[in-house]
């Protein structure tokens, strides 16, 4: 992990690894893991950023509902234009970017 006020790379922004937090109330996402982070849902939940604020840095959220309909809240750290309620059994995308303070919502897929 790269220290405050460091200087990092394209690697580093660009960083192509898949990442799959632990589902809850609460989903916290740090960036600097990954670029794209999957998860079945099995709850209502609400996604907050907690890391990885650099501006470029793009993120994909994939968020898979359990059998029932479940509505995602992006909270912390996320610009959005609203919940993201998906499909049973179905996944949703959301691709975020960061101006290096928020990730704000590019673009979303539902019922995939």
């Amino acid at each position: 992990m790269a220290t405050f006020g460091a200087i990092l790379s394209t690697q580093d922004i660009e960083k192509n690894a898949l990442s799959a937090p632990t589902p809850g109330a609460t989903v916290s996402i740090d960036a600097t893991l990954g670029n794209i982070f999957k998860w079945t849902a099995g709850q209502n939940e609400t996604v907050n950023i907690t890391g990885g604020q650099q501006a470029g840095r793009k993120i994909t959220l994939m968020i898979t509902n359990d059998a029932v309909v479940r509505t995602i809240t992006m909270g912390t750290g996320i610009v959005s234009i609203g919940v993201l309620v998906g499909t049973a059994l179905k996944t949703g995308v959301c691709v975020l970017q960061s101006d290096g303070v928020s990730f704000y919502e590019l673009s979303r897929t539902l019922g995939l």
